[in-house]
């Protein structure tokens, strides 16, 4: 199979995967000591849509590689987590976890198709590297990155290192710097309404979405 035969197969199973998803991202939001009751709003069609073009995406991008596999299910965790940050501004640990642990084992059969244990083994050192830093940034920085953010990053950390050490750096940066750059615009606005710019980066800015959309940069620019 041709790698657009098999983007299409991915898109559409991960379009039937979506309506899983939604029921995943629903539940993901009542676990833990922050869990909440209120009913996740459906959005079922769009977590679908965004599931199928996600593993579409990466397919074309990545092309048919043994890594492939992991990049399907980190295609499918960033739709799910996207879901739940947009929704209520949260990540939960449940579904950061995941990530973490799927990247982990899909890469590490990736590892000894390839025999390479090197690139498995700087996958971690990375993803340890990548949690260490935001979670810098997320207790003394002031761009707002809630701890939902710093939870996640080991995963994306974990995926791009895998490729190379300059991967980790720019994917997250650009993820970093997506989102901060969104963050400035609304606390311009809020400014301008004579709010506090503060409270505006805590509650306003999903970081998640822009983190996995930067992580796929390295792997779309090659």
């Amino acid at each position: 199979m041709t790698v657009w035969q098999v983007a299409v197969l991915a898109g559409i199973v991960g379009a039937v995967i979506g309506g899983g998803l939604e029921r995943l991202a629903a539940w993901s939001l009542t676990v833990g000591d922050q869990g909440e009751d209120t009913p996740l709003p459906r959005r079922t069609g769009w977590t679908c849509a965004a599931a199928g073009l996600s593993c579409a995406g990466v397919t074309v991008a990545t092309g048919l590689v043994p890594t492939l596999p992991a990049w399907w299910a980190f295609a499918l965790g960033a739709v799910t987590v996207s879901r739940t940050d947009l929704a209520r501004h949260r990540i939960p640990d449940v579904l950061a976890l995941g990530m973490l642990v799927a990247g982990g084992a899909l890469l590490f059969v990736a590892s000894i198709q390839q025999d390479a244990s090197d690139a498995f083994l700087r996958a971690w050192i990375a993803a340890a590297i990548a949690f260490v830093v935001f979670l810098l940034l997320g207790l003394f920085g002031r761009a707002g990155l809630g701890m939902g953010a710093v939870k996640l990053a080991p995963a994306l950390g974990l995926d791009l290192g895998y490729y190379s050490w300059p991967a980790p750096v720019l994917g997250l940066i650009a993820g970093f710097m997506l989102g901060a750059v969104v963050g400035l615009v609304i606390v311009g606005v809020v400014l301008m309404r004579r709010g506090r710019a503060r409270d505006a980066l805590r509650k306003s800015i999903p970081f998640g979405p822009f983190l996995c959309v930067g992580a796929l940069l390295p792997i779309v620019l090659g």
